[in-house]
């Protein structure tokens, strides 16, 4: 099974709240997507001690908020596969660059 987070991808991540106010400049730094339901996280920030992060949920409705991987990894193990995945392409981007966040989102960084 394809692991959630990488090393890699976890020392690129800040910490929880440093992009707080930066609006437009907000950098996302990962996306995971599930083929089955079609809910996509869009990262901005984590959590070391406690695997949270914080970004952009695309499920129902959009909405920004914290989703924990760990979580989205234990659905995984339960069905036996990549129910949830990770975007291995992805690379960092502000929100801007993010044509599914800018549409949603837009008015928070509009003047």
């Amino acid at each position: 099974m394809q692991k959630l987070l990488t090393k890699e991808l976890q020392k690129k991540l800040p910490p929880l709240y440093s992009q707080d106010g930066k609006k437009a400049a907000t950098v996302v730094y990962g996306h995971w997507f599930s083929c089955f339901n079609g809910w996509d996280f869009y990262a901005t920030e984590y959590d070391e001690e406690t695997g949270d992060m914080f970004g952009f949920v695309f499920g129902a409705v959009p909405e920004m908020g914290y989703f924990n991987l760990a979580e989205l990894e234990e659905i995984n193990r339960k069905y036996g596969l990549n129910y949830f995945e990770r975007e291995t392409h992805f690379t960092p981007k502000k929100v801007t660059e993010v044509p599914r966040i800018a549409e949603a989102f837009g008015y928070l960084w509009e003047k």
